[in-house]
């Protein structure tokens, strides 16, 4: 069985537990194939935009699916769940979110990938924090366990270099992953298998709140600087 069947039947198991009697959940993030010892992108979750799903399967035979009682929770099944994880692939290669990480690695001549520390299908973020925090904003059971399924990801992907694209998936990763900041290379790190593995922290490279053009320049400076020292 391979790692990434591992980690989807643990979010299937998952969503199975929280969302037994809950008929307007949608389907989690499913991962295709995960390419490792990598320039690893951590998001928050994934969006949730018909339009978006319409735009990278428009020359597919699913542009006119459903999208919404397709990803309904109720209504899955092996092969959604199959069809599910093949637009998540397809959306890597074709969606303009992912424009900058497939920039950013063709510059620095590194292999790529994206995870999310949490698998909830949600455009609010704000909807997000309240599924995943207690009122005192410390992750409850829901949250810690997705971020546990996470870390084995991380585990498993065992990344070069880290780069985690937006605020509040800084803050969760800065606080469960133990990362220390280094004054010499000027970034954080944390533990991955024993391996001293550098981290960034950043907005979102795409969107309202993406990086400016020159906060982008240095950042992929930095990355490369760190690649050939670190």
């Amino acid at each position: 069985m391979s790692f990434e069947k591992e980690i989807n039947d643990k979010i299937v198991k998952l969503w199975d537990e929280f969302f037994i009697d809950e008929h307007s959940a949608l389907q989690p993030l499913f991962y295709p194939k995960l390419n490792k010892n990598c320039l690893l992108f951590v998001g928050c979750n994934p969006s949730f935009n018909e339009t978006g799903f319409k735009s990278i399967l428009r020359d597919t035979e699913h542009v006119n699916l459903d999208f919404h009682n397709f990803y309904l929770w109720k209504n899955r099944d092996q092969e959604k769940i199959e069809k599910a994880t093949k637009f998540a692939e397809e959306a890597k290669l074709k969606h303009k979110y992912f424009k900058k990480f497939r920039e950013m690695s063709k510059e620095l001549n590194l292999d790529w990938e994206h995870i999310d520390l949490f698998f909830i299908h949600e455009t609010n973020q704000k909807k997000i924090e309240a599924q995943v925090l207690h009122k005192s904003r410390k992750l409850n059971e829901f949250g810690r366990r997705q971020i546990e399924i996470s870390r084995e990801a991380i585990s498993l992907i065992q990344p070069q270099i880290v780069v985690v694209a937006n605020a509040f998936a800084s803050d969760i990763f800065q606080q469960e992953f133990s990362c220390t900041f280094d004054d010499n290379f000027g970034c954080h790190y944390f533990d991955v298998n024993g391996n001293k593995t550098p981290v960034f922290f950043t907005s979102m490279n795409t969107g309202q709140r993406a990086l400016d053009k020159g906060s982008f320049i240095r950042l992929k400076w930095h990355i490369k600087k760190i690649t050939n020292e670190f």
